[in-house]
């Protein structure tokens, strides 16, 4: 029998896996509703060292992901739904707290350009 050691990912390791994953994210929400998703660096750092502040590593991501994350963006989805005005595109961005959070706004054709658009910012 051979031991073979497991080492944890550095940041930059699992900042790829994150961005791996919120690319599924990202071509579920296309698909479904043809919104598009947008993401930060600097979130793919803040996800990054949460897992490795668990020290669970990429084992971490899919937890993050799939209970902190999608929930939230969930409701804001189905009260978008409900309002019947969904929108186009979603940021995740980190707030002033450095808090993940959500943008959400509609993508201004360029002849309207003048026209203000609304966007709305959900805590994730």
């Amino acid at each position: 029998m051979q031991v073979i050691p497991l080492r944890p990912l550095d940041e930059q390791a699992l900042e790829q896996i994150i961005a791996l994953k919120l690319d599924q994210v990202a071509q579920r929400l296309h698909d479904a509703h043809g919104m598009t998703l947008h993401c930060t660096p600097q979130v793919l750092a803040h996800l990054s060292g949460q897992c490795t502040r668990s020290q669970s590593g990429a084992r971490a991501i899919n937890t993050l992901i799939e209970q902190q994350l999608m929930p939230g963006v969930s409701r804001q989805l189905l009260q978008f739904m409900v309002d019947d005005d969904l929108p186009t595109i979603m940021a995740l961005e980190l707030d002033d707290n450095n808090e993940l959070c959500c943008v959400f706004s509609d993508l201004v054709p360029e002849e309207d350009e003048a026209q203000q658009t609304t966007a709305t910012r959900a805590a994730v």
